[in-house]
């Protein structure tokens, strides 16, 4: 579990649980670790959007429009950040990114912004996830929502 997450989650005041699983590397093996559907895992996906880090927050079963997170940003440029530079950017390995980066700005996927269910996303290692309310998320901290089709 990581302590400096938890306490800014706790800062923000939000509802949160961490859950301990057997692999939480992938969409799939988290899902098959907690026996819920990929709709019901989250992903961060670094983005560089003209040389600057983006946090894009997503449903597990959904892949990243690059197009529609560059119209959204209205930058010239937007890649995938590469494993490397996730983990020198976030602190974190790629399959393990929560949300929530200090000095990353988290941009969140319409869809995902008005669950009020919760899911589960990265909780900052391969066998943690962080059980979130997205909507709550959202609300609480100002992420911009985008339309990622």
């Amino acid at each position: 579990m990581d302590n400096k997450l938890e306490e800014e989650l706790k800062s923000l005041n939000i509802t949160y649980r961490f859950v301990r699983v057997k692999d939480a590397r992938t969409v799939k093996s988290a899902s098959e670790s907690l026996g819920v559907s990929e709709d019901r895992i989250a992903k961060t996906v670094i983005v560089i959007a003209d040389g600057k880090p983006y946090a894009v927050f997503i449903r597990g079963n959904k892949k990243v429009n690059l197009d529609s997170v560059k119209n959204f940003l209205k930058v010239k440029e937007v890649r995938m950040a590469k494993a490397s530079e996730v983990k020198r950017l976030t602190g974190y390995e790629v399959g393990g990114v929560p949300p929530i980066i200090p000095d990353i700005e988290t941009i969140m996927d319409e869809d995902l912004a008005i669950d009020e269910n919760g899911v589960y996303c990265g909780g900052g290692d391969d066998k943690t996830l962080l059980y979130i309310i997205p909507k709550e998320l959202k609300e609480k901290i100002g992420i911009r929502v985008f339309k990622n089709d």
